[in-house]
């Protein structure tokens, strides 16, 4: 990006303001735009979220069988449409809207498989109506996931802003936002990962108050990403060892980043232990496709179709679909989302230091491996049993630690028209993204047309805005971001170059006073 005039009129407050109110539109939007149950594997997470304050009315325990419990119907049996991308949900109209524990179960996290912690939170906003609960449930997830990054970007220095908001912005589409306004855990994990490294780096170049609670957001940073999935646990790891590298000079002299960092992993390490999913992120899962062929064979395999998993949350390729994996979207998705994310690290990678490269190629060899040795170990193929959203918090850590700049100096490279260009593309795979998300419950994706409305088979009870409404506003709302982020960028960027200036200017004038002195 060039050098550019600083954008005014607009102060950072109200920058900051309007920024997040887009971000919350745009996952209010995206919470609107599917129907419950409709998050990966919903029939598990959704029972463990009703029974995870232990037997209730809505949850009872099943006489004889402890690893069973009793849920209302739809909990249990709401993604009815699934896996067929041309039903609507208009069969969860057959459901009784009254919850009453009738159906037995045994897929639940009663039996210590995952951390409690998201769960927990989540059981708070039950409702007595089923689409109430987990729309507010949604409305919560959203609310975290821009309440933390917003905090981050607040906290930080100003030339770390960029690096706070931009990740999580062209990585998200469309994956990371089906998951931010959902009832899974993975929208934790990967909040997790795109915050807890930059608050442990960020607090060295900040003093009291912001310093405190920049290290406090990383404790809570690190307790949402592990209690909510075990492999985020190891994300932590990740994010906590890359802000070691960062800092290694200063680590030594700091006793806050030291012991933070050290009680993230102490943290992360007991939720990893004490839950069953570790064994499945270590060992893998058994499966009934399971391929009989040397492991060498089955690496080389796995790795030629690796890009399906690293770039499916982007949309991209036959791994590229969101919910129970059925919704599938536009070439032009993935396409452009892929295109807008390699042009900014492959910009961003023409600026780097020895302790950036060690972070980068250790994030990217990790964001290689995990895949590889999990589906290794499983013995299967890519397609099955390791999903892209696995792998999107490494995405995102590796997205940051690529965006980051020296503290003064290095302006992007990329001209205005580039950067148009660019903020353009992810408007429109957006845009087509969520107007893919909304039609498949609607009528189905064997319906077609920009009016959503129409042949409507399935849509909110009790909401005022059609479908084609809340696709309008969601896109108009990530539009927003999109541009308001562009010009935080622009507002940072100038105010690295003009630290940059002034430094070159005080170092001309000691230059010259010595000269003087000299002469003299």
């Amino acid at each position: 990006m060039p050098r550019t005039r600083r954008p005014r009129g607009v102060p950072a407050v109200a920058l900051g303001a309007a920024l997040v109110a887009a971000s919350l539109l745009t996952l209010f939007a995206w919470s609107f735009a599917s129907p419950p149950s409709s998050s990966p594997d919903d029939d598990y997470h959704l029972p463990s979220i009703w029974c995870a304050q232990g037997p209730t009315a809505t949850c009872a325990p099943v006489a004889g069988d402890a690893e069973s419990r009793l849920v209302p119907l739809p909990v249990l049996a709401g993604s009815c449409y699934a896996p067929d991308a041309a039903a609507s949900a208009s069969c969860q109209t057959s459901f009784d809207d009254e919850l009453v524990a009738e159906v037995p179960t045994s897929h639940g996290n009663w039996n210590g498989g995952y951390p409690p912690v998201f769960y927990m939170v989540m059981n708070l906003f039950l409702t007595p109506d089923y689409e109430v609960s987990v729309v507010l449930m949604r409305l919560v997830n959203s609310l975290v996931t821009v309440g933390m990054v917003g905090l981050v970007g607040l906290l930080v220095p100003a030339r770390l802003r960029v690096v706070a908001v931009v990740p999580i912005v062209i990585t998200s589409v469309p994956l990371g936002l089906s998951l931010f306004a959902s009832t899974n855990p993975s929208s934790w994990a990967i909040v997790s990962a795109a915050t807890l490294w930059l608050t442990l780096y960020a607090s060295v170049e900040v003093t009291g108050r912001r310093r405190a609670m920049l290290l406090g957001l990383a404790v809570l940073s690190a307790l949402l990403g592990s209690g909510a999935r075990s492999d985020a646990c190891l994300f932590s790891v990740v994010a906590v060892g890359v802000a070691f590298i960062l800092r290694f000079r200063e680590l030594r002299h700091n006793r806050a980043l030291f012991g933070v960092g050290l009680a993230c992993l102490a943290l992360s390490g007991y939720f990893f232990l004490g839950t069953g999913q570790a064994s499945t992120v270590v060992n893998g899962v058994d499966t009934l496709d399971s391929l009989a062929v040397p492991w060498t064979d089955l690496a080389l395999m796995n790795a030629r179709e690796l890009p399906v998993l690293l770039f499916g949350g982007f949309g991209y390729g036959p791994m590229g679909a969101t919910g129970w994996l059925d919704t599938t979207f536009p070439a032009a998705v993935g396409a452009l989302g892929v295109s807008v994310w390699a042009a900014l690290v492959f910009d961003s990678l023409g600026h780097i230091t020895r302790a950036k490269a060690i972070a980068v190629g250790a994030v990217a060899t990790a964001l290689v491996l995990y895949p590889l040795v999990v589906l290794g170990r499983t013995g299967v193929a890519v397609g099955g049993a390791f999903q892209p959203r696995y792998a999107l918090p490494l995405l995102v850590i590796l997205t940051g630690l690529c965006l980051l700049r020296p503290v003064t100096g290095h302006s992007w490279r990329l001209t205005r028209a580039q950067t148009g260009i660019l903020l353009v593309a992810l408007v429109i795979s957006h845009t087509l993204a969520l107007a893919r998300q909304i039609r498949r419950y609607v009528t189905g994706l064997d319906v077609t047309g920009l009016n959503l409305d129409a042949d409507r088979e399935w849509w909110w009870s009790g909401v005022p805005l059609p479908a084609t409404g809340v696709w309008l506003i969601g896109s108009l709302a990530f539009s927003a971001v999109c541009v308001l982020t562009l010009w935080a960028w622009y507002s940072a960027d100038c105010d690295r170059l003009e630290e940059a200036d002034a430094t070159s200017v005080a170092d001309r004038d000691d230059l010259a006073h010595a000269h003087d002195s000299t002469a003299q």
